[in-house]
């Protein structure tokens, strides 16, 4: 009941980016993305490590707000080792990959749409481990983490900028 209020005074003084960070939320929360994986795996599991903790941790990194996945995944406090971390990014199948980047940015694209005209640089929003991940599945997840986190960028950063022009 009081985070209502809570949010009701936020809504008040900033209703722009309150609804950025709930489309966001929406487009791509933990429940959506580990049901995504679920649907679209073929060989991989999940014991301990939720593919969305896996999802967030590369964003954090293709965002900028860690250094390495290493980082996002000691920073997370999460209950198993850096190793299995790794060993899901090293193994994602890519069909989804696909299913993430592709559904991710349907669920954004009702936000997204009216900054098509906008010109920024996908390379110059995010930043990754590619060369470093040295694994094919590695890459491409990374990438694809990166194009997610790119979209949300870029719902966050029209809000922003609607908010304060």
């Amino acid at each position: 009941m009081a985070m209502g209020a809570v949010l009701e005074r936020f809504i008040e003084k900033s209703p722009v980016s309150v609804m950025a960070r709930l489309a966001v939320q929406r487009a791509v929360s933990p429940e959506w993305v580990d049901s995504l994986f679920e649907e679209h795996r073929e060989r991989q599991y999940t014991r301990e490590l939720m593919f969305s903790s896996v999802v967030e941790m590369m964003c954090l990194v293709a965002m900028g707000l860690r250094p390495s996945l290493h980082a996002a995944a000691k920073a997370s406090n999460l209950s198993v080792s850096t190793t299995a971390v790794y060993d899901k990014v090293n193994r994602v199948e890519g069909r989804v990959v696909r299913a993430l980047v592709q559904q991710s940015a349907e669920r954004l694209a009702p936000v997204v749409s009216p900054m098509q005209s906008r010109q920024a640089s996908l390379a110059s929003v995010i930043q990754s481990e590619l060369r470093t991940l040295g694994q094919s599945k590695a890459a491409l997840f990374a990438f694809g983490a990166a194009v997610v986190a790119y979209n949300v960028l870029s719902v966050l950063q029209t809000a922003v900028e609607a908010a304060h022009p």
